[in-house]
């Protein structure tokens, strides 16, 4: 493989790698500052619940159909647009006033992250040597575990200088 074409492979890469790291952020995210987040939404624990489900159910449903519309429509314009799409539900949450919109955002953020794994796993193996394909997965998961910290003290810290929304309007910002 050509330096530029794996130059390439290790941007594209990278920024995968930190896309499955913000899905990990979302998921535990919520979690810690769910007592800010049930204050400002007067949500009680069935609510949060609701709003915990809301992300985990949408991205777990859309894990195959986010599969097979890659293979159909590449990649490239699938991520693109999921990103996006991702960070605007991230916005919708963190600017949200009632359990509708926050759940609306939630959704949002679940369909666009449930693009993250399966072209990930398709560009290692297109993109890299076959021989570092176990290499990269794990480099992969380690990059998208360091989500799961991040989302705990870091988070925590974040929330409570600037409030709830602070950590979710930086992600939605990246």
């Amino acid at each position: 493989m050509s330096k530029p074409v794996l130059s390439c492979a290790w941007s594209i890469f990278c920024v995968m790698a930190a896309a499955k790291l913000f899905n990990s952020l979302q998921l535990v995210g919520l979690a810690t500052v769910s007592g800010d987040v049930a204050k400002t939404l007067c949500a009680d624990a069935a609510a949060l619940g609701l709003l915990g489900a809301a992300y985990s159910w949408t991205y777990a449903a859309l894990q195959i159909p986010s599969g097979i519309l890659v293979d159909t429509a590449g990649s490239r314009r699938c991520v693109s647009l999921a990103l996006v799409i991702a960070a605007a539900g991230t916005l919708c949450f963190a600017l949200s006033e009632s359990l509708f919109t926050a759940c609306t955002g939630r959704v949002l953020t679940a369909l666009g992250l449930s693009f993250v794994s399966v072209p990930l796993m398709k560009l290692i193996s297109v993109w890299f040597p076959v021989h570092l394909f176990g290499r990269m997965t794990a480099l992969a998961l380690v990059v998208g575990s360091f989500g799961y910290w991040a989302a705990t003290t870091p988070v925590a810290a974040l929330s409570e200088a600037l409030g709830w929304r602070a950590p979710f309007l930086g992600m939605a910002t990246l």
